[in-house]
């Protein structure tokens, strides 16, 4: 097979990850992505960029991030309380 004929997923991680972007502000941002995120540069504004599991751009003002963690989803899907990592089908396109 030949690489233009690969499905685009050949480009993401193997397992989806968990992107916890947290914010000087005291947020933390959950984000799973299948990229690695960039730091880009619109008009003299530094920007985190970032895609998530359903294809949404999220861009981030720079200055507001205060650091990254990354996980694994499983790993993460083990740290929340039993009845929230088990989430219902259909429900994830619900949180926006």
């Amino acid at each position: 097979m030949s690489d233009k004929d690969k499905p685009a997923e050949q480009t993401y991680y193997e397992k989806p990850r968990i992107i916890e972007v947290w914010l000087f502000n005291g947020q933390v941002l959950p984000v799973e992505t299948g990229t690695k995120p960039r730091k880009v540069e619109f008009f003299g504004v530094k920007w985190l960029h970032l895609i998530d599991g359903h294809n949404t751009t999220l861009d981030i003002k720079l200055d507001a991030v205060a650091y990254i963690r990354n996980y694994t989803k499983e790993y993460y899907d083990s740290m929340l309380p039993p009845e929230r990592s088990k989430k219902p089908k259909g429900t994830e396109e619900e949180n926006y």
